[in-house]
């Protein structure tokens, strides 16, 4: 078994099919652990989350899905404002914010679907996201957390610091973390995050910094979405064009 560590999808159903393809991903024998972010910016945050509900299932439930800053904002409109969400001019004024940084574009996914649809994918997959996974000395968390602390004292401490977290990154990319490669943040082997797109960092592929391996490298904004191989730390790439 393979386990594929996608980066940020942000509703790129096209980048999540061809990165999929590009790794000869088959679901039988492979599994995935996406790092969040799975809506706002494409067009099909509606269709991307569906094929990952398909995906688990084909999959015997062994894929885990991280929680991104996205996937939050959007659960929590399904949760407390579903009741005016046919009302889009209401949602804009209530959601602004998360409205005009790529929301419209799931708004419009899912807009056209049916309450009892949208209810199972809130049910289904995103009411079940997780802030966090550890397994065999390695972490998978969206964007950070305090180093500093367990992984369980910070997501008690600011849960919302999983989700927004850019200190990590930045931490691993300095000159001296950069350098010294017995530098660790944490006590983990690997931590697995995205969030922070690193071609703002001038990487347009993936790479390991100390221990802190970044797979978003911007599908949001370019359509490329990588998926690393945590077994053979070899990545696979899909740009889509």
């Amino acid at each position: 078994m393979r386990t594929l560590v996608i980066g940020d999808i942000h509703g790129k159903l096209d980048s999540l099919n061809g990165v999929l393809e590009t790794a000869s991903y088959n679901a039988a024998i492979d599994r995935i652990i996406c790092i969040g972010d799975y809506v706002d910016g494409g067009p099909h945050s509606y269709e991307t989350v569906e094929l990952l509900i398909d995906l688990n299932l084909r999959s015997e439930d062994n894929n885990i899905y991280i929680m991104g800053n996205h996937d939050f904002t959007f659960l929590q409109i399904l949760e407390y404002d579903f009741e005016a969400f046919r009302d889009r001019r209401a949602i804009e004024e209530m959601q602004w914010e998360w409205y005009t940084g790529g929301g419209m574009a799931t708004y419009d996914s899912y807009i056209k679907r049916s309450d009892e649809e949208i209810i199972r994918h809130r049910e289904q997959f995103f009411k079940k996201l997780k802030y966090y996974y550890e397994e065999n000395n390695k972490l998978w968390v969206h964007a950070g957390y305090d180093y500093t602390m367990t992984i369980e004292e910070s997501f008690l401490h600011d849960a919302d610091n999983l989700l927004w977290d850019r200190q990590l990154y930045q931490s691993s990319i300095n000159d001296h973390g950069a350098k010294e490669k017995s530098k660790q943040f944490g006590p983990y082997e690997k931590i697995y995050i995205g969030h922070t797109p690193t071609f703002l960092y001038g990487d347009i592929t993936p790479r390991r910094r100390a221990n802190v391996i970044n797979v978003d490298q911007g599908c949001k904004v370019n359509g490329i979405l990588t998926a690393w191989i945590d077994e053979t730390d070899e990545w696979f790439q899909f740009i889509n064009k």
